[in-house]
């Protein structure tokens, strides 16, 4: 009994060495993938063109941090960066507007669908569904309640949204869609009436209509002898609608059909885009001519021709206090202009920041252009400056978007996503000067990477950029939300 016990209790201890021996090599084998993945973080980080990834992908770095990690942080800390990434559309993504309240972002894409997110990017996406085209345009009501699509399958539909809730994000359609056909081609742009009982939709069968929004009754057509529509937009009171056409016209119509067109003539080639100003008394156009012209909206007068851009003008607004103007163009530039034609234009962008999409500021004091190489920047409205730039997008930006507060812009991607960024000068922490960075010590660096932006890598980028398994990357972007939430709220520490 006593040699078996002998026997036993060396057996045990022989276990339980082996057994140790194991968790040590358990251990330095996890510590050292630890390591392995901190220098790939490190490594993509440095390498990538994204500095949104760059900040998530540093973030992912533990301690002690591989040499050049402090260097790579406060290089990363200089520069804007997305508060979210919407990725979800298959194909790319060609609208996008902000919901009155700001905090619902609605994007149309060439997969067919469109799709309602919050604006932080956070809870579950809404994916609208029932177009068998490409989605064009996208709308919200002035209230919210409800949104547009227009499609290439030559239809518009209207969604009752139900109001957000606040932990599951956007809330989906509260009924199936009303469907509005009658265009026999593609419907390129969607617009409510400001009371939102009527939506105006344009196509290029070269028509626009106005249709009651419930779909109940039958749409007035705007179109002419010869339909050539090329753009639309209601009044600010929605009683009227002016429309441009290939025929060198602008026209501005009672939106109820009634009566006869006022017609603006004085183009020499297409007019191709149109607007009202904010108090309903004037009508900016643009033209193939290359000009841009004010018009008194009920025809009187002499309009003010602006002249200077290059080639077409394929997009007219005017900014809030419909003191300025802001035209975009085929020269690849926009450029912004007294609407009474006095001074020199401001130009933006040019050969190497060309600009295809553009949209002022609720106050009209900056502007925010998408560019052909997937760049955003936003200029000052006001005086000559350089402008801001966000980088991250693969391909071009062909839709930008403000907040309705000024305080964020939304740009939508051929790459198939939709960033939201903080306007520079707005936000918790903006940028960082380079002096500041560098002085700051890694756990210093460590926080404002936490408290630069809320965006976490997905568990698919873990497992394709840092060779996570499945179950722990869904683990670990859990972990990063949750840090993130607890952060920017001020309930616990940054970083891990």
């Amino acid at each position: 009994m006593t040699v078996a016990r002998v026997i036993a209790g060396v057996a045990f201890l022989l276990v339980t060495a082996v057994a140790a021996v194991a968790l040590q090599q358990l251990v330095r084998a996890r510590a050292d993938a630890a390591r392995v993945r901190d220098v790939a973080a490190l490594a993509i980080a440095e390498q990538s063109a994204d500095p949104t990834l760059r900040v998530a992908l540093l973030r992912e770095v533990g301690e002690p941090a591989p040499p050049g990690w402090s260097e790579a942080a406060a290089r990363a800390l200089h520069e804007p960066v997305a508060d979210a990434v919407l990725a979800g559309h298959s194909a790319e993504v060609v609208a996008v507007a902000f919901s009155p309240d700001g905090t619902r972002v609605l994007t149309g894409s060439n997969d067919h669908t469109a799709r309602l997110w919050s604006a932080d990017g956070a809870g579950q996406v809404v994916v609208l569904r029932g177009h068998v085209g490409a989605v064009t345009s996208v709308a919200f009501s002035s209230d919210g309640r409800r949104v547009a699509t227009g499609s290439a399958d030559g239809t518009a539909r209207v969604w009752r949204i139900d109001p957000p809730r606040q932990a599951a994000g956007p809330a989906g359609p509260s009924d199936d869609p009303v469907v509005l056909s009658g265009h026999r081609a593609e419907v390129v742009a969607v617009a409510f009436s400001p009371r939102g009982d009527r939506l105006l939709t344009r196509s290029w069968d070269y028509t626009a209509r106005v249709w009651p929004a419930d779909g109940v009754g039958a749409a007035v057509e705007l179109a002419g002898e010869f339909p050539a529509v090329t753009s639309a937009a209601f009044s600010p009171d929605g009683t009227r609608v002016a429309t441009a056409s290939w025929d060198l016209l602008g026209r501005v119509w009672n939106a109820d059909g009634s009566g006869r067109p006022i017609e603006l003539r004085g183009h020499a080639l297409a007019v191709t885009s149109v607007a009202f100003s904010p108090d309903g008394g004037e009508v900016v156009t643009g033209s193939d001519d290359d000009t841009a012209r004010v018009w008194r909206a009920d025809g009187s007068g002499q309009p003010v021709v602006l002249a200077g851009h290059d080639a077409e003008v394929v997009a007219v607004a005017f900014s809030s206090d419909g003191r300025r103007l802001l035209t975009r163009s085929w020269d690849h530039t926009a450029r912004v202009w007294r609407a009474d034609g006095a001074e020199r234009p401001i130009e933006l962008g040019g050969p190497r920041a060309e600009i295809v999409s553009a949209a002022f500021s609720p106050d009209g004091t900056r502007v925010v252009a998408g560019l052909e190489d997937g760049r955003v920047r936003v200029w000052s409205a006001e005086r000559v400056a350089s402008p801001v730039e966000y980088k991250g997008h693969a391909a071009r930006v062909g839709a930008v978007a403000f907040s309705p507060d000024g305080g964020r812009i939304a740009s939508a991607s051929d790459d198939g996503t939709t960033r939201v960024w903080r306007v520079h000068g707005r936000g918790v922490d903006d940028v960082d000067g380079p002096s500041e960075a560098r002085d700051a010590g890694p756990p210093d660096l460590r926080a404002r990477l936490w408290q630069k932006t809320p965006f976490c890598l997905s568990a698919e980028a873990r497992e394709r950029l840092l060779g996570q398994a499945s179950e722990e990357a869904r683990r670990a972007t859990r972990d990063c939300d949750m840090r993130v939430a607890r952060c920017r709220s001020n309930a616990g520490p940054c970083g891990p």
